[in-house]
This record gives structure tokens, C-alpha cells and sequence, in this order.
């Protein structure tokens, strides 16, 4: 059985653990080490983790925080070995359900440049890219 549910602190450890391994991944993407650094200053009271599960094994997870009408994800990470039977789905479909229930109008995310198994995650789950950020080191 796949899901996903808000994370509790019996989670913890897990996280940490999903938490490493989602920003080692991040770091190998073009602009990860950026995003991780403005990502760093976003999380408040506002952000709930939620986890993704097979079975009773968290092996997935998302952040997602309220940003007035808007709710972010700021990231959304599932094992290797585990991806590709709907663990992701799942996650995004709680952070919808959660978004909605917190009265926001509308859901975004990130997906770096060259991503595109990220990209494409997001546009089965109906979701449009609107936006490339371009940068320049000075």
C-alpha cells in the first residue's frame, strides 16, 4: 500500500536521513546549491513535512509551506528505489488536499533547469511551468 500523511515526530529520523539524500541529489542540479541557500531562510511555523509511505516505510517526502493564497513545495523527494510506484503521486495529491483546506488558490514548485523527469512529474499532475529564472554570477 502507497500513501502519504502529515509527518510526525516519530519521523524524524527518517527525515533527516530523506532530508540528506534529497539535498545531495539537489546539489548535482543546475542552480540546486542556489535554491538550497534561498531555501534555507523559507521554513517557519507555516511549513508542515508530510512523508511518503510503502507500507509502514517512509521513504518519501515533501515541504510545503503557505505563502498568503499560495502554497509552495519546496521540495518533494522520494527514494531511488522507490520511486515510480506512486509515492509521489501520492505526496502531491496530500500537499493539494492540504493547500486547498489552508484556502489557497493555486500550488507551485520548483524544477531546475534540465530536470525533466521533475518537469514532467508535474505536467501529469497538471501542473504548468509559467517561469525560468536566468542568473549570472558577478
Amino acid at each position: 500500500m502507497v500513501g502519504a500523511r502529515v509527518a510526525l515526530v516519530s519521523d524524524q529520523v527518517n527525515l533527516a536521513r530523506l532530508h540528506e539524500r534529497s539535498r545531495a541529489e539537489v546539489e548535482t542540479q543546475r542552480g540546486g546549491r542556489r535554491y538550497l541557500e534561498l531555501l534555507a531562510g523559507c521554513h517557519d511555523t507555516s511549513t508542515i513535512s508530510l512523508v511518503g509511505l510503502v507500507e509502514a516505510s517512509v521513504v518519501g517526502f515533501a515541504l510545503l509551506r503557505r505563502d498568503a493564497a499560495t502554497a509552495v513545495l519546496d521540495a518533494i523527494y522520494v527514494e531511488v528505489e522507490a520511486r515510480d510506484v506512486g509515492v509521489g503521486h501520492q505526496l502531491l495529491e496530500r500537499a493539494l488536499s492540504t493547500a486547498r483546506d489552508w484556502g489557497c488558490t493555486s500550488l507551485e514548485s520548483v524544477v531546475f533547469a534540465g530536470d525533466r523527469n521533475t518537469k514532467n512529474f508535474f505536467e501529469a499532475h497538471g501542473m504548468a511551468s509559467r517561469l525560468l529564472q536566468v542568473s549570472r554570477p558577478l
